[in-house]
């Protein structure tokens, strides 16, 4: 998905780059911005998919964890893996944020 963004990007400088004609290069220039819509909205779908998988692994790993526990150990002991599941949830929706 990166390798797709990157080359919508590159095709729209090479070819603003390519032109002399003042209405051509109007039209490379409506292009351009068409093509970082496109770039902006890959992105945010590929954020939006990211983090709906990470919340939903985190909730069914959350319910086995609380089933698990709560049938063998105490709630305390479920609320700490419920605490810690809930920060790397955090972490990873962070560094996804970051990265993309």
């Amino acid at each position: 998905m990166l390798a797709l963004i990157k080359e919508i990007k590159s095709r729209a400088i090479i070819t603003s780059a390519s032109t002399t004609s003042p209405l051509r290069n109007r039209h490379l220039e409506h292009k351009t911005h068409y093509a970082t819509i496109a770039v902006d909205i890959i992105k945010v779908v590929i954020v939006v998919i990211i983090i709906i998988v990470v919340v939903l692994v985190a909730v069914v790993a959350v319910v086995v964890v609380v089933v698990v526990v709560a049938t063998v150990v105490t709630a305390a002991a479920a609320a700490v893996v419920v605490v810690v599941v809930v920060v790397v949830v955090v972490v990873v929706v962070a560094m996804t944020l970051i990265v993309v």
